[in-house]
């Protein structure tokens, strides 16, 4: 009978042990594929990717009339000039595009004026114009540069006379009044017919119109830009679907490793059950506790039974009494604390373990049942 029992332990462990490397194997599996999937994705979308850096600059320059105060035909950058003086501004744009490498693309630029006339304290415009001054059509070129230089000369009192005449014929005299130089740029990739500069205002020189002096700011949108592009179209439609999937079947796999997890704490054998909860008990309350080597004759005392070692403890704390600590070699360990004629008994044994896992099994096979 013993012989037997023994044997039904061995078959359900072996079984425990098989449902855990099937999990744990589809599990891997499902992780792998998942992976797999996603990186292909990422290999596909990134392939025939070409980074380029791109950047934008703005000069200008002041020539001054003949006049009694400055030497000088003209005057730099970053300093205020008086508005009678300036007989015009040169104005000078570059843009540098290096693509990683040489690609046919097409491109189209233009410098424009405009004026813009707003309230002082207000944001919506009262005029607007503008005028092109440079307008480049659209050029193919196979090469992984683009280099582009225009100069615009600006005869500042033309703009600033035609502000004057709007402002006295209207009697706009809380005003301000702005020339904007602008160079415009757009690249675009013949392969894809996507565009590569990132903004197609690639830099403004700035100016107030109709004001005694002149503070001139320059605005470059593009200064060092870096990013990438695709050499060529995509080849392979609804690419993403390969992604989600990937990501659904690694997501599929951390369930089954969750599963896995739970199955082994669940199905634990009674033996390493017993084993964790003595090692718990030795490392949590080792000084509580005073080890024996024989049994106690119970004979002389009342025995009350402890379900659980917290309330062994519980009891320890109200008789101030050692809990003594009593081990067979069958994983069978007992635990007593003795008052007078009571003697208080708790027992911790791999086979009353293995006998409420049975019962627990049951009761749930009874459920499904029902």
């Amino acid at each position: 009978m013993e012989q037997s029992k023994e044997n039904i332990i061995k078959y359900h462990q072996r079984k425990r042990k098989k449902h855990k490397i099937k999990l744990a194997i589809t599990a891997i599996v499902f992780a792998v594929i998942g992976a797999m999937m996603i990186g292909k994705y990422y290999e596909l979308s990134e392939k025939n990717l070409v980074s380029y850096t791109e950047n934008s600059e703005a000069k200008y320059t002041v020539n001054l009339i003949e006049n009694e105060f400055y030497e000088e035909e003209y005057l730099e950058e970053g300093l205020d000039v008086i508005s009678n003086l300036i007989k015009n501004i040169d104005t000078e744009f570059k843009y540098n595009l290096d693509l990683q490498e040489e690609l046919e693309y097409k491109y189209s630029y233009k410098i424009t004026s405009e004026i813009k006339v707003k309230e002082e304290s207000k944001s919506n415009l009262l005029y607007e114009t503008k005028q092109d001054l440079i307008n480049k059509e659209e050029q193919e070129l196979k090469s992984n540069k683009l280099e582009i230089t225009e100069k615009v000369n600006i005869d500042y009192k033309e703009y600033s006379e035609q502000v004057k005449k709007l402002i006295e014929a209207y009697k706009l005299y809380n005003t301000k009044s702005e020339l904007h130089i602008n160079l415009y740029l757009n690249v675009i990739n013949k392969a894809t017919d996507e565009q590569i500069n990132k903004t197609e205002k690639v830099a403004t020189v700035a100016m107030p119109l109709a004001t005694r002096t002149v503070e001139i700011n320059i605005n470059e949108n593009i200064k060092n830009e870096q990013g990438v592009i695709k050499s060529q179209p995509n080849q392979y439609e609804n690419l993403e679907y390969v992604l989600v999937a990937g990501i659904l079947i690694l997501i599929i796999s951390v369930i089954i490793f969750v599963k896995l997890i739970k199955y082994i704490l669940d199905t634990r054998s009674a033996e390493k059950m017993y084993d964790d909860e003595l090692k718990k008990i030795m490392f949590d309350y080792k000084s509580y506790i005073q080890k024996i080597n024989n049994k106690i004759d119970y004979q002389d005392y009342k025995v009350i039974k402890i379900d659980t070692f917290k309330e062994m403890l519980g009891m320890r704390e109200e008789l101030q009494s050692p809990i003594l600590m009593y081990t067979e070699d069958n994983r069978k360990t007992t635990f007593i604390m003795i008052n007078e004629k009571l003697l208080f008994e708790y027992v911790l044994e791999a086979k009353l373990i293995r006998e409420k896992l049975i019962a627990k099994s049951k009761e749930k096979a009874n459920k499904k049942k029902k």
